[in-house]
């Protein structure tokens, strides 16, 4: 079976995403001389990477799931074709000019967090929604429910009315469009 290919964000970002048309690239923390990337994992539960940061007392730490769907909304999942993410994590070190000691880091620091280099693709160039195959909600990071349509001209309409019974809850997506 091939590999499901997903960004990884929150309710609070899809709106943005949706209003754009555009999973646009990353640019924070991204040095002008690094290609910037939109990123994609093939995990079937929630990307480590992709978890919210939060700043207490000072001291930065990783927000819990539930922190961020309180925050931020449902998590969120977008599908796209394997040809929309098309640079994994060894080619990406190589073609994007990243400092190899920040690759390094990147990676040493994704993996005590539980990710997995294998599973990461990159585009360098902002993806269409209409590229999308597939939108995911989840409270838990583990069950995915699928929501919204994608018209005839490939632009997707999630309703917020449109919300999913998921392992004995209700997923919202946590803002109103």
């Amino acid at each position: 079976m091939d590999k499901r290919w997903w960004h990884y964000t929150t309710a609070r970002a899809l709106e943005s995403i949706l209003a754009d048309g555009y999973i646009r690239r990353a640019k924070s923390g991204i040095p002008a001389s690094e290609w910037r990337a939109v990123w994609f994992s093939s995990r079937a539960d929630w990307e480590p990477t992709a978890t919210k940061g939060f700043v207490e007392n000072g001291v930065r730490r990783d927000a819990t799931i539930q922190e961020m769907v309180r925050f931020s909304g449902a998590l969120v999942r977008l599908e796209v074709p394997a040809s929309a993410a098309c640079h994994g994590w060894t080619a990406h070190r190589h073609l994007s000019h990243i400092d190899p000691r920040i690759a390094d880091a990147l990676e040493a620091g994704a993996q005590r967090n539980g990710a997995d280099p294998a599973d990461w693709r990159a585009s360098y160039h902002d993806v269409p929604m209409t590229a999308v195959l597939r939108i995911e909600l989840s409270d838990d990071g583990l069950t995915w429910s699928s929501v919204g349509h994608q018209d005839a001209n490939g632009r997707w309409h999630v309703n917020v009315d449109d919300q999913r019974r998921h392992g004995g809850g209700i997923i919202d997506l946590g803002f109103t469009p």
